[in-house]
């Protein structure tokens, strides 16, 4: 049994056009996990040295932030512990 599909050229066009962007969504993706955006966006424009300052100390409180918040997260979805909630009984 032989079967046609027809095909007009507007179905080529959307999915040529869904597969470009699906290139190009995995393509920024990439790039902002690599930091390219983040570069971009901080050499745009001249930074005066106290936004310099500020923005650099913002990503330190940030990291150990982040630190300290992973930290007690691995902490609590720890499994299989005897006692789980100590002090709690």
């Amino acid at each position: 049994m032989l079967m046609k599909a027809c095909v007009s050229s507007t179905d080529l066009d959307l999915m040529q056009f869904s597969v470009l962007s699906l290139q190009s969504l995995y393509t920024k993706r990439i790039m902002s996990k690599e930091g390219l955006f983040e570069r971009y966006r901080l050499t745009r424009f001249y930074e005066k040295p106290y936004q310099t300052r500020r923005r650099i100390n913002y990503e330190k409180a940030k990291a150990i932030y982040n630190e300290d918040m992973n930290r007690k997260i691995q902490f609590v979805m720890r499994k299989n512990r005897h006692d789980p909630w100590v002090g709690c009984a």
